[in-house]
Formats: structure tokens, C-alpha cells, sequence
């Protein structure tokens, strides 16, 4: 379990019946005790109010949203590139396959939707693996930060955020088949089934 800055308050009976020398560190104090009487106790070496404390986990909140936001822009630029890439190598090893298709009499439309339908097949599947595989991961990333920030986070997948990365991932794997589906009319057939020099 990963160190965190927190405490155990204690009585000094419950400590002292546990076998236990009273000697606090800290104190939790409520409203019964003025701030003035506190500042005047030569015993007390530092105090931090709530407001103050509340304040701290704000400002390191704020610090780890800014590097959360980064990593999501550069998530979504990076589904953006792989799926383009996967998509036009895909398109580029299969063009021999299409200009087959064209010979033996597909239309240039049907062979358009034939891309299309893999396309989004694969789609499909990635997306219902990716699912457990990003909440894995999401579980994994939280876990180091809880190690190395001596805070715990915790992860949290809520509906919301599953439904803007899945409309996400599916937009642009949707565009990047109309775009490479365009492509099929720029196929020089006969070139495309000639064998290899």
C-alpha cells in the first residue's frame, strides 16, 4: 500500500490503554479554540487551517488536470493517425484484391461497401476490446500516480466519458473509411492485377 500524507487521531486514553506513551504530533482542533489562543501556545510549533489545506488539494488537483488534458488531446491525435494508417495499409495491401473484384464484375460502388463493411467491423471488434482493455490501463496509470504522488487515485470510468470516447473513436474510424473508400475510383484496375516484375 502506498504512502499518503494522512494520519491516525487518537485520544490520549485510547493510545495510553494501548500500551502507548502520550506524546501528539499533531492536533485536530475545532472551533472551541480561538486561532489567537493557538498562535499564543509556545508548545505549537506551525498551524494549517482547513481552508488552507482545502486550498493545497485544489492547486494539486489543478497540476494533475492540466498533464490529464494533455494526455487526452494526444490520445485523440493518436487514434486519429493509427486509424488512418491502419486503414490506408490495409487499403494498400488489398488493392490487388479489388481490382480482382472489379474484373469479375463488382461494381465500383459494391466494392466501396464492401471496404466500408470491413472497416467497420474492425471497428466494432476493437472497440468492444478496447473497452476493458482502457479501463485496465486507466486502473494501471492511476495506480502509479498513487505511488508516486503519495496520493490515491481512483479509477473512474463513468458513462459519460465512455460515450465521448466511443463517438469519438467511431467518428473518426467512420471518416477515415469514407476517405479511403473515395480512393477505390483513383484504382488503376489493370495495373492493380498485373504480377509482380
Amino acid at each position: 500500500m502506498p504512502n499518503t500524507p494522512q494520519g491516525i487521531f487518537l485520544t490520549a486514553e485510547t493510545w495510553e490503554s494501548a500500551g502507548g506513551t502520550f506524546q501528539p504530533s499533531d492536533l485536530l482542533v475545532g472551533d472551541h479554540i480561538s486561532l489567537i489562543q493557538l498562535e499564543d501556545d509556545i508548545r505549537i510549533e506551525s498551524i494549517t487551517l482547513m481552508e488552507d489545506q482545502r486550498t493545497n488539494a485544489l492547486e494539486l488537483i489543478d497540476s494533475f488536470a492540466g498533464i490529464i488534458h494533455l494526455i487526452i488531446v494526444l490520445g485523440i491525435m493518436l487514434v486519429v493517425v493509427i486509424l488512418y494508417n491502419l486503414g490506408a495499409l490495409n487499403f494498400a495491401e488489398r488493392t490487388r484484391d479489388y481490382a480482382t473484384l472489379y474484373v469479375l464484375g463488382f461494381h465500383r460502388r459494391e466494392i466501396r461497401q464492401l471496404v466500408m463493411r470491413e472497416n467497420l467491423i474492425t471497428t466494432a471488434i476493437g472497440w468492444l476490446i478496447g473497452i476493458p482493455l482502457g479501463h485496465w490501463f486507466l486502473g494501471q496509470y492511476t495506480g502509479a500516480l498513487s505511488l508516486e504522488s503519495h496520493i490515491i487515485f481512483y479509477p473512474n470510468l463513468t458513462t459519460t466519458s465512455l460515450v465521448i470516447a466511443s463517438v469519438i473513436a467511431i467518428g473518426f474510424s467512420l471518416t477515415t473509411t469514407f476517405l479511403l473508400g473515395r480512393r477505390i475510383k483513383n484504382i488503376d484496375m489493370v495495373e492493380a492485377i498485373k504480377g509482380v516484375e
